[in-house]
C-alpha cells in the first residue's frame, strides 16, 4: 500500500494516515503533538521568552531547551502561529510553522506516496515507480488516471507527474487549494524547511526564494566575453554531504567528535589558521567572498585591495597584502592552497570547525535522498521501458509511458534542488555554514582551474562556475567529471552562458 493522505486531528492531537492501493484503503491514527523552534544561545534568552509568550495570553504550550534553540509544543497550531509573530517581533525576523502533516512526515521519515508493507506497523519499502493507490483527490487510481490523462492530455499529465514527484520529495501535500507553482525556488525552499525542522533549528521565513550565486573570484572582462561555463553547482551539494562531508545548518556544533589535529578528516575546510607568510607583497582570492568580505571590512589597506581588484578585474575584493614573515590568520582552505604554492606555511590552528563523525546530520541525508531518489527513479524507469519493449516492441521503448515521464519528474525536481541549493543555502544556514560552503566551492572551482591550466587553457571562476575557453572546455568537462565521478546535470556545460 501507499501512503496517500496525513491529515492532523487538533482536537485530539492525532494524526491520521491513510494507505491505499487499487483495492482498499486503510487509515491509522498517532499521537501527535506539533513543534517549532527558536533562537535561544543561552538560559537567560530562553527565560525571557518563556516570560513574553506566557505574557502574552500563551497559555496552551509547551516551552522546553532543545540543542540551540528553544521548543514551543502545543496542540492548538494556532498558538505556535502566535508564538512565531512574537517571537519575529522579538528578535526583528520573520518565523515560519511548517504545517502538522509534514512535521509528522519528517519525524517519522516518511514521504506521500511511499510504499509501505502493512504488518503490525507499516513498513517502508524500496519502490520508485508511479503509485497505484487512491488519494481523495481523484476518481479512480492513481496509475490508471494519469495514464488516462497522459493519452487525452500529455501536457497537463507532465504538471501531474511534477506535483506528484514533488510531494513524494519534499513532503507536501499532492494536492490541495491554493498551491503554487512549483519551480526551482519553492522546491529548494520546501527542501531547507525540512532540514531545519529536523536540525531542531528556527525555521526562517525568507518569503520567495530566489537563485542566486553567493561567491565570486576573478576574471569579470574574460568571464564577459562569452565563453563557456561549466556549472559546478550540483556538484557543491554533493561534496558537502557524507561519505565526502556531513555538513550541518550550525557546522561547528558537533560536541563528540572534535578534531584533534589539522590532518583530521572531519575538520572543515572553514577552519582558519594561523600562516607565516614567506614571500614579500602577498595577495590571494579567497576560496570565501563572504570570509574576504570580512577581512577587507576590519583590515587595514583597504585603498591597496580595492586599486588591486580594480587593475585585475577581479568580481570580488583579494585578501592582503602581507609581508614576508608576516603571521595572519587565514581560511584552513587558503592557507593549503598558499602553502602548497610556497607563499606561506602553517604554523598553528587558530578556529575549527568540523562535521560529525558518528551520526549523519539532516542536511547530508537530505542531500543523499535526492540523490539517490533521482538515481532509484531512473533505474526503475530504465526497467520498465525494457519489459515494455519486450513485451511491445522496440519501438514502445521510446514512448512517453506514465513510469517515465513519472521519474523523469522525480529526477527533474532532485537535481534541480541540488542545483539550486548552494545558492539558497546561505540565507537558511548560519555564518559558519555558509563560509563551509564556499569554501568548499571554493575548492572545486580551483580544481577546475587547475585541470584548464594544466591544459593551457585560460579560465576564470564565479560564483558555482568557471569560464573556459572554447577550444578547451569539453576535454576541460571530461576530466573533471572524471575527478569527482559526476555527472550532468550534477556538472554541467553551458556552450551559451548569459
Amino acid at each position: 500500500m501507499h501512503l496517500s493522505s496525513v491529515a492532523y486531528i487538533e482536537e485530539k492531537g492525532q494524526v491520521a494516515a491513510e494507505f491505499s492501493n487499487a483495492k482498499e484503503r486503510r487509515r491509522i491514527r498517532y499521537g501527535f503533538v506539533p513543534k517549532a523552534h527558536f533562537p535561544a544561545s543561552d538560559e537567560s534568552e530562553r527565560s525571557r521568552m518563556k516570560e513574553l509568550f506566557f505574557r502574552e495570553g500563551l497559555k496552551r504550550i509547551m516551552v522546553e531547551p532543545s540543542r540551540n534553540s528553544l521548543e514551543v509544543s502545543s496542540r492548538d497550531f494556532s498558538a505556535l502561529r502566535k508564538a512565531a509573530e512574537i517571537a519575529g517581533a522579538f528578535f526583528g525576523e520573520k518565523f515560519a510553522v511548517i504545517e502538522p502533516e509534514r512535521q509528522f512526515l519528517i519525524e517519522t521519515g516518511w514521504n506521500y506516496l511511499d510504499s509501505f508493507e502493512m504488518n503490525f506497523e507499516p513498513e517502508p519499502l524500496e519502490f520508485f515507480g508511479l503509485p497505484d493507490c487512491r488519494p481523495d483527490f481523484i476518481s479512480g487510481t492513481l496509475a490508471s488516471d494519469f495514464a488516462g490523462l497522459l493519452e487525452s492530455n500529455p501536457r497537463l499529465a507532465g504538471g501531474m507527474a511534477e506535483r506528484l514527484a514533488f510531494s513524494r520529495l519534499l513532503k507536501e501535500p499532492p494536492y490541495s487549494p491554493g498551491q503554487m507553482e512549483i519551480g526551482q525556488g519553492v522546491s529548494v525552499k520546501a527542501f531547507l524547511e525540512n532540514v531545519s525542522f529536523a536540525s531542531s533549528l528556527p525555521v526562517r521565513d525568507f518569503g520567495q526564494v530566489v537563485v542566486s550565486g553567493f561567491s565570486g573570484s576573478s576574471g569579470e572582462e574574460f568571464r564577459r566575453a562569452s565563453r563557456p561555463a561549466i556549472d559546478f553547482s550540483g556538484l557543491v551539494s554533493v561534496v558537502c554531504s557524507e561519505p565526502v562531508n556531513n555538513l550541518s545548518l550550525d557546522a561547528g556544533a558537533c560536541k563528540c567528535c572534535s578534531p584533534s589535529s589539522l590532518s583530521a578528516e572531519n575538520l572543515l575546510p572553514s577552519s582558519t589558521v594561523i600562516v607565516r607568510f614567506l614571500r614579500e607583497g602577498v595577495y590571494f582570492n579567497s576560496s570565501s567572498q563572504f570570509w574576504a568580505g570580512r577581512f577587507h571590512a576590519s583590515m587595514p589597506n583597504k585603498d591597496a585591495r580595492s586599486q588591486r581588484m580594480m587593475d585585475y578585474g577581479y568580481s570580488s575584493v583579494p585578501v592582503g597584502p602581507f609581508s614576508r614573515f608576516e603571521e595572519s590568520e587565514v581560511l584552513l582552505a587558503d592557507a593549503m592552497h598558499l602553502q602548497a604554492s610556497g607563499l606561506c606555511e602553517i604554523v598553528s590552528a587558530a578556529r575549527l570547525e568540523w562535521v560529525c563523525s558518528k551520526s549523519e546530520n539532516p542536511l547530508s541525508r537530505g542531500i543523499n535522498f535526492l540523490l539517490q531518489s533521482a538515481e532509484k527513479a531512473q533505474a526503475y524507469s530504465r526497467a520498465a521501458a525494457s519489459q515494455n519493449a519486450a513485451s511491445n516492441g522496440l519501438r514502445y521503448y521510446t514512448l512517453g509511458t506514465p513510469e517515465k515521464i513519472y521519474s523523469e519528474a522525480v529526477s527533474g525536481i532532485a537535481n534541480s534542488v541540488l542545483c539550486a541549493l548552494p545558492a539558497a543555502l546561505s540565507r537558511f544556514s548560519g555564518d559558519g555554514a555558509r563560509l563551509a560552503l564556499e569554501s568548499i566551492s571554493g575548492e572545486i572551482a580551483r580544481d577546475v582551474c587547475e585541470v584548464a591550466s594544466s591544459l593551457g587553457a585560460r579560465a576564470c571562476h564565479e560564483n558555482t562556475k568557471v569560464y573556459v575557453e572554447s577550444d578547451f572546455c569539453h576535454e576541460v568537462f571530461r576530466q573533471v567529471s572524471q575527478l569527482y565521478n559526476v555527472k550532468k546535470p550534477l556538472l554541467r556545460l553551458e556552450l551559451s552562458p548569459e
